[in-house]
């Protein structure tokens, strides 16, 4: 079965060091593309984090395009002027990137940022997808003072073509932001990289399973690479997978996000 994974992270220098679990673990874009021949992923999202082990745009799409099958999404920060975003995304879109990645708790926004607008309604312009990181919960910077959920709702209300996919899924809300993707026009998806390794034996899983089932045109996998490998993801979709038709497999696993990046 083929399998695109939507949330792979190499880093310019290779080094990774968020997570103390495997703090040092190799980021590199070697790694990553070893990793994607040995488990049939025939694409990856390469993600940039702004001001991350050295991320460069220019360095970091190079490097992309070495290796075949990555889809190169830009690091970006909305904490600029209006006309410095519009600047930087005509170049991420002139670079050749697909997208770009919002991250909130690494550069230190909320979703009611005054700059964030302009950013999606940039974003929508050059036709780039934009990937929000959604790993919510309390403690994680401002996130605990608003509900992440309204917030988003409020912060799309007006992108009608914009492209989106909402990385990990919300996490244990999975199943409110299911709600919201499925009542929104088919630009959203639900990604489920971090997520799907994160809460396995709670009931999480049961979540997951049901939207296999339920949502199987509106959801992607990805590894969140290094924090996982490709083959551990690998094995984790396919035991959730089974009793699944293969046409369901084959959109959560391959389909969806190509569609997504491709029509």
């Amino acid at each position: 079965m083929k399998l695109f994974d939507s949330a792979a992270h190499p880093t310019i220098t290779g080094k990774w060091g968020f997570n103390k679990r495997i703090r040092g673990q190799v980021s590199s874009f070697k790694k990553l593309d070893k990793q994607m021949k040995k488990t049939n992923f025939f694409k990856a999202c390469a993600i940039g984090l702004h001001s991350y082990e050295k991320y460069n745009h220019k360095k970091f799409i190079k490097e992309c395009n070495k290796f075949k099958g990555l889809i190169p999404i830009a690091g970006f920060n909305p904490k600029q002027s209006s006309k410095r975003i519009i600047k930087e995304i005509n170049l991420i879109k002139s670079l050749g990137f697909k997208g770009i990645k919002l991250h909130p708790r690494i550069s230190n926004f909320t979703l009611e940022h005054p700059k964030l607008d302009c950013v999606l309604e940039a974003a929508e312009k050059n036709n780039l997808v934009v990937m929000l990181c959604c790993y919510v919960g309390s403690g994680y910077n401002e996130y605990a003072a608003k509900d992440f959920l309204i917030s988003l709702v409020n912060l799309f209300k007006k992108r009608k073509k914009l492209k989106t996919i909402l990385l990990h899924g919300g996490c244990q809300r999975l199943l409110d932001f299911s709600e919201f993707v499925k009542l929104r026009p088919k630009n959203f998806l639900l990604d489920l990289s971090m997520t799907i390794m994160r809460y396995q034996g709670s009931s999480v899983d049961l979540d997951i399973k049901y939207l296999f089932k339920k949502l199987d045109q509106r959801i992607c996998i990805g590894s969140d690479f290094p924090e996982y490998s490709l083959e551990e993801v690998k094995k984790r979709f396919l035991k959730l997978a089974i009793g699944i038709n293969e046409k369901k497999k084959k959109n959560i696993a391959f389909n969806n996000l190509n569609k997504f990046f491709y029509k």
